[in-house]
């Protein structure tokens, strides 16, 4: 079975018009998929890119070459559309090495998110999750929305999502990852969006 939400795509690179966005403008590309998707059958006329750049650094949401998911969350709210962002992690910390790692609970987090996921989509809500830029590596920060899900005998099998880091429609539009990829890229952090 699958779900795909007809979530509009934009591209950082193709839709942004100063060139450091192009770069680090996807949290930004993510709230304006967001907004459009759920005034697409409205009068409402959405805020331009640019708009949301602005108020994006004013709300003090762009830090240290990040954004900040608590900032996004008010920045989609105040455009009437209902957000609130959930960690999924769970650490252990060795205070002696100042080093944390994960733990036992972790897997039980990760399935109840991905149900929750899954649950949002089937509900017509699309999800924006944080993925890591370099999935070998487990740096850096990069912001996707998740457009869809597929599942067999009510097993989750991937994620449809839209990227933001993309040169075209085609290669940035509901592109399909495995449950297991996703698991790998995925930095267990979700912003949740409703109407």
């Amino acid at each position: 079975m699958k779900k795909i939400l007809d979530v509009p795509y934009y591209s950082q690179i193709l839709d942004v018009e100063e060139d450091y966005w192009k770069k680090s403008g996807c949290g930004i590309v993510s709230i304006k998929m967001i907004i459009d998707y759920f005034y697409k059958d409205t009068d409402f006329e959405t805020p331009k890119l640019s708009k949301l750049f602005d108020e994006g650094i004013f709300i003090k949401g762009f830090i240290n070459g990040y954004w900040v998911h608590k900032s996004l969350t008010s920045l989609i709210r105040n455009y009437g559309v209902s957000s609130y962002n959930q960690e999924f992690r769970s650490r252990s910390m060795n205070y002696e090495n100042e080093d944390m790692f994960v733990n036992e609970h972790e897997n039980t987090f990760s399935e109840n998110a991905l149900n929750k996921i899954c649950e949002q989509i089937k509900n017509n809500n699309p999800v924006i999750v944080s993925i890591f830029r370099n999935v070998n590596e487990q740096k850096g920060g990069h912001l996707i929305v998740l457009t869809g899900y597929e599942k067999r005998n009510k097993n989750i099998v991937g994620f449809f999502y839209n990227e933001p880091n993309s040169e075209s429609i085609e290669q940035g539009k509901n592109i399909f990852v495995s449950k297991d990829i996703f698991l790998e890229m995925w930095k267990k952090f979700a912003i949740f969006v409703y109407k």
